[in-house]
């Protein structure tokens, strides 16, 4: 496990539970303040895992893990950097690992994001880099939760507009697609509107949701 906590203690694993984020070879675990989601992304002997702080604020900060070159997890760390510490953690194992962080003249890591394995879902959407397809193979069911992709940076001057055909949709009357935009930190679960800024355009009622809130078109 690695990433980021408030303190290194000369104690396994390492952790000020309460103020760290890190990241689990085992289950592809992510805990961040004692809280756990999963990331359904293991890794491994020969895998290269990046941990950086995208958002800089004055008391918190944005976590981004990256797995050989995929995007994988993005979260809120609630210090600011200048208080979190790089961290590794073992448990149980023996393990040999290179570690490196960029000087201060190399440029930062480069998320085409047009790769579909860098925009950030759960395992039930299949992502193809080569056909630049997305496929559910694990529809949710549940009345109040959907799926979510996020793109792994926001729209700026360079990356401002994207484009989705659907080729295939279940025969099921409930099915249905969103397509909007969120923030950077967002439940997977929800569709693009369901939630505080956020916006999105449902295939299902052709509605237009903004806020968790369904608003007329021409507004």
């Amino acid at each position: 496990m690695f990433g980021l906590t408030r303190y290194c203690w000369p104690r396994s694993p390492c952790w000020d539970i309460s103020h760290a984020i890190r990241y689990h070879s085992n289950d592809g675990g992510i805990f961040n303040g004692g809280a756990s989601q999963r990331s359904h992304v293991t890794f491994n002997a020969g895998d290269t895992v990046v941990c950086r702080a995208a958002y800089l604020g004055r008391n918190r900060c944005v976590v981004e893990f990256i797995k050989n070159d995929r995007y994988i997890f993005r979260q809120w760390a609630h210090l600011p950097a200048t208080e979190l510490y790089a961290t590794l953690g073992f448990a149980q194992t023996t393990a040999t690992l290179a570690v490196d962080w960029p000087a201060a003249s190399k440029p930062d890591i480069d998320l085409a994001v047009n790769r579909l394995s860098n925009w950030m879902t759960l395992a039930a959407i299949e992502r193809d880099d080569v056909s630049k397809v997305a496929k559910v193979t694990q529809p949710i069911t549940s009345d109040s939760k959907a799926l979510c992709m996020l793109a792994p940076k926001p729209f700026d001057p360079g990356f401002n507009y994207f484009e989705v055909e659907i080729t295939e949709l279940g025969a099921d009357e409930t099915s249905a697609i969103a397509i909007g935009v969120v923030p950077p930190i967002f439940t997977r679960t929800d569709f693009p509107g369901w939630k505080s800024y956020s916006i999105g355009y449902h295939g299902d009622d052709g509605g237009l949701h903004k806020d968790g809130e369904q608003v007329s078109q021409d507004d």
